[in-house]
């Protein structure tokens, strides 16, 4: 075929009509952990997979399990087409209506065969608004600059605080504590990522991540159906 991308293990996907059959957790693990945010030109590895383990935190420590899920995969197709960088889209605007298709046709068959129907949809506002202020965030941690750090969307306060590129529990709420093991886990995470995940740690991570949100989002939908 013309138009296909071969995966980590050894795997020919069709770019012009991907399948849910198509997607593998595992390998969209490991492209991402390999992947650098910014192409790379940071002083230390800062990758797309750890960038989606970031917002997603976010999320999980305001209790929006069904955005973390979504901003956990909201660039899992990039395993399969690559981290294009923005500015880069933006110059190439002619192709800008192929790239789009290829991302939605992507996100379609990575929604079918990964995400809940509790999930938010990827275009939801709240989503876009945290993947957006994040990356001014690491850009500005990475190379500086005199605009104010970008605050954190309204509806995430107050659990949560910007801390370098990364989220931190917010010190005006020191008595806050985890009310889910999910919640528990993603403190686990910041603490290994202080210390610097490998690729192959940073994948654990990410499956574990993945797992425990769907266990959570069930649990959730338990719920909700037996107070109806």
């Amino acid at each position: 075929m013309e138009f296909t991308t071969t995966t980590c293990s050894g795997r020919l996907v069709d770019l012009t009509a991907p399948r849910p059959e198509d997607i593998a957790l595992a390998e969209i693990a490991t492209s991402l952990s390999q992947q650098n945010r910014f192409n790379g030109n940071l002083e230390h590895n800062y990758t797309v997979l750890e960038h989606s383990m970031c917002g997603a935190n976010l999320f999980v420590l305001n209790g929006m399990y069904s955005h973390a899920i979504t901003f956990l995969l909201h660039d899992a197709h990039e395993a399969y087409i690559g981290d294009i960088a923005s500015p880069v889209k933006r110059y190439l605007s002619a192709y800008t209506d192929a790239l789009r298709n290829l991302e939605v046709s992507f996100n379609e068959a990575i929604r079918k065969k990964l995400m809940p129907d509790s999930a938010v949809p990827f275009d939801n506002n709240l989503v876009v608004a945290v993947d957006k202020r994040l990356g001014e965030r690491e850009h500005l941690r990475a190379w500086g600059g005199t605009r104010d750090l970008p605050p954190i969307p309204d509806e995430l306060q107050p659990h949560c605080a910007w801390s370098g590129s990364k989220v931190s529990l917010s010190h005006t709420y020191t008595n806050w504590k985890p009310t889910s093991r999910l919640q528990k886990f993603v403190c686990d995470v910041f603490d290994q990522r202080e210390k610097k995940l490998t690729p192959e740690k940073s994948q654990e991570v990410f499956l574990e991540y993945y797992d425990r949100l769907l266990a959570q989002l069930a649990k959730e939908d338990i719920k909700a159906r037996r107070n109806k």
